[in-house]
């Protein structure tokens, strides 16, 4: 029995499932990226054809866990490779749960969530057995995942130049794959180059610099002016979180005068309308800055 837990998005649940039975991603993918269907709930209760249950209780997983287990041993050959795709997210994985899926003698088991849910109290209950977790939503973090997905989308995107017949190196392969952070976007990519008369020179286009992460960003009387810029050029639609972030980072710093500058500019920018918010976040950092 082999059992693994997925955090990922449906692209990434696909992927593994193609994986784990030897399918081809592609041509197992491309049905639902084109047409837009990646619900989980595609072909009633199967996808590629796993046997698919939503479970919310531990009576539910065990009686699913039971029922499937008993089919192994029945007359019917065609339940001698049963693989079952258990969506968890209302299920709480505690030490009885994860007991019930060690016991278990399903062939094979994937349990998935399209949330991040993935807890320090999940991994230690797992600790010591052979339940495996991928979590994508920790690839910074996994190394080990992070270089076997970012193999998977170099792979897709020379398999799927191969099937569209695009003329491009092995260097420019890499630049579509780095452009894109999803198996979708990989797809559409190549499907817009393949749109133009000379794919190689547009490749530039999909490329998107990375936006500063500004939890990383210093804050404060200190910072410079190229930190500054960063702050200051934020969307209109980041300005709370901004502000927030600021203020945590002052707090932090002991800058009391500058906290209450800040808690002004907060009451300015939600109940003021003579100035735009990101006009007043501006004049609150030119008085940071001076």
């Amino acid at each position: 029995m082999s059992t693994i837990i997925l955090n990922a998005t449906t692209d990434q649940v696909i992927y593994q499932l193609c994986l784990r039975s030897e399918q081809d991603f592609i041509q197992t993918y491309l049905p639902f990226a084109q047409v837009g269907n990646s619900s989980l709930s595609y072909n009633k209760n199967q996808l590629l054809d796993w046997n698919r249950y939503k479970l919310a209780s531990l009576s539910d997983l065990e009686a699913t866990l039971n029922s499937e287990t008993s089919d192994l041993f029945s007359d019917d050959l065609g339940n001698s490779n049963l693989k079952l795709l258990i969506d968890y997210q209302d299920l709480e994985l505690n030490s009885e749960a994860i007991a019930m899926l060690e016991r278990t003698e399903s062939t094979d088991l994937v349990l998935y969530s399209l949330n991040h849910d993935t807890s320090t109290t999940i991994n230690k209950l797992l600790k010591g057995t052979n339940i495996q977790v991928i979590d994508y939503q920790q690839i910074p973090k996994d190394k080990v995942t992070k270089e076997a997905y970012l193999q998977s989308l170099s792979q897709l995107a020379t398999d799927y130049a191969q099937r569209l017949e695009l003329s491009l190196n092995p260097s420019q392969l890499k630049q579509v794959a780095s452009s894109a952070a999803t198996y979708r976007e990989i797809i559409d990519h190549l499907d817009f180059l393949s749109l133009t008369d000379k794919p190689a020179q547009y490749i530039n286009q999909l490329i998107i610099e990375d936006k500063p992460i500004l939890f990383m960003q210093a804050f404060g009387t200190r910072m410079s002016q190229s930190t500054i810029d960063i702050w200051k050029n934020i969307p209109e639609g980041e300005m709370q979180l901004s502000l927030s972030l600021a203020y945590t980072k002052l707090l932090k710093a002991g800058e009391k005068n500058l906290i209450k500058d800040l808690i002004d500019t907060d009451f300015k920018v939600k109940t003021s309308t003579k100035l735009t918010p990101l006009t007043r976040w501006k004049y609150f950092l030119w008085q940071v800055a001076n």
